[in-house]
């Protein structure tokens, strides 16, 4: 970007604003142009008394502060106060500073009007560095001037695509091209339409689809008829059974070949008689043109339903349904005789308008069921009785010996006794033998 004019307030001496540099084409360009705006409007407020030639060069010299044009006017006063008017001056002020400052100035200002992009820059900015460009351009090469024309298509190409389209749609909606519109038109055209101030309307369906306007009823293909769908049949439909005898190579010879014909049903194949018998494959069914013309023709899907969108609140009722305590989300309001009290996320919603409800609404169904479950658990758990742990077995006492107990274990051991004395005396009567 140039350097901006570096000029200060006039002095108590000088009408013109001081010139301080830097010495560029940009900062000598705005300064001549603002002495000769000062001098134009102090002579129409005093016309009786106009400022001379004389007294305008007098006047820019002794606003020169930067040292090497200060050194310049002290160099060639007497010169330059000699000269016939202003603009002279203006012609020997930028032959010294301007063009003789470098070979190359004019091809400079040049490259940098036209490789001049607005690359993220704000609006205003571009538009305003932009002109300032083309005044240099204008002032340093007169034999390459923009123009209009050229000025206003750099402008509109050099910015952003995003801009330069909504520009290209606010000139088709305002009825104007670029060649119709004036170049401060132009700029404060891009300027609103950055800052917001004027409005695109968004685009039509027409305008997303272009070529929808093109299909005329004419253009409309024919809806389909068991005519139609009987040629087609005749087409798709393969007349060849060779794909099914190589998927069975024992049971159809590979040179059979069946035509389906409209009101004929295939021919089942014959048997080969053969010595040996040969296990063949189950016969395929029977199908007729009108099967597949059933088949093929079916009802269309019901058409997708149409959800209901509310339309979005108004500034107006925004403000009725917060001064009666209502809800945004339902618009609902106390004074409603389908008011339930409730916040944003418990919503019950209003599927008449479609509102979905809110994301912790519970249906008062789902609140019984909840609540009727809690109070069967409850009851449950109340009503069963634990019962309690049972007891360790008490010992049992032996049961008590009775004295009948003692007299039984005398009398067998006894008997006992005896039997064994008579084995024994058995036993010495037999060793004796």
């Amino acid at each position: 970007m140039f350097p901006s004019p570096s000029y200060s307030s006039s002095s108590q001496y000088s009408l013109a604003p001081s010139f301080t540099g830097p010495i560029q084409p940009s900062s000598i360009v705005f300064w001549l142009s603002r002495c000769s705006a000062i001098f134009q409007s102090y002579n129409d407020l005093h016309s009786s008394q106009p400022l001379t030639p004389r007294a305008q060069i007098r006047q820019a010299g002794l606003a020169l502060i930067h040292p090497e044009t200060s050194r310049w006017w002290d160099a060639q006063s007497a010169d330059l106060q000699a000269l016939t008017s202003w603009n002279e001056f203006v012609q020997r002020f930028k032959d010294r500073f301007l063009l003789n400052n470098s070979s190359d100035m004019g091809l400079k200002a040049e490259r940098a009007f036209y490789t001049f992009r607005q690359n993220g820059l704000p609006i205003r900015d571009y538009v305003g560095e932009l002109e300032e460009r083309r005044a240099v351009l204008n002032e340093c090469n007169r034999s390459s001037m923009v123009d209009d024309v050229q000025y206003k298509r750099h402008l509109l190409f050099g910015a952003d695509e995003k801009t330069g389209r909504d520009v290209e749609k606010a000139l088709q909606l305002q009825g104007l091209t670029i060649d119709t519109i004036g170049v401060e038109k132009l700029a404060g055209l891009i300027c609103e339409i950055a800052d917001g101030s004027f409005v695109i309307p968004a685009e039509s369906v027409a305008s997303k689809q272009p070529y929808a306007h093109a299909l005329s009823q004419e253009d409309t293909p024919p809806s389909p008829t068991i005519e139609n769908l009987s040629t087609e049949l005749h087409e798709t439909v393969p007349t060849h059974r060779d794909p099914i005898i190589a998927a069975h190579p024992i049971s159809r010879p590979p040179s059979l070949e069946l035509e389906l014909e409209a009101g004929h049903e295939l021919e089942p194949e014959p048997e080969h008689l053969d010595t040996q018998p040969e296990q063949l494959d189950p016969p395929l069914p029977s199908i007729t043109l009108s099967d597949l013309q059933i088949a093929r023709v079916s009802p269309p899907p019901n058409p997708p339903t149409q959800r209901l969108t509310p339309a979005p609140l108004t500034p107006e009722e925004r403000r009725s349904i917060a001064a009666a305590g209502g809800c945004f989300k339902c618009r609902r309001v106390p004074s409603s005789s389908d008011w339930v009290e409730h916040k944003a996320p418990t919503c019950p919603g209003d599927p008449s308008r479609g509102i979905p409800p809110g994301p912790r609404y519970n249906p008062p169904s789902s609140q019984n069921q909840s609540k009727s479950r809690h109070k069967k658990k409850s009851s449950s758990v109340t009503t069963i009785a634990v019962p309690p742990a049972p007891a360790p077995p008490l010992p049992v006492p032996p049961p008590p010996v009775e004295p009948q107990w003692f007299e039984e274990q005398a009398i067998r051991g006894r008997s006992s006794a005896a039997s064994a004395e008579e084995v024994d005396y058995d036993n010495d009567f037999i060793l004796k033998l």
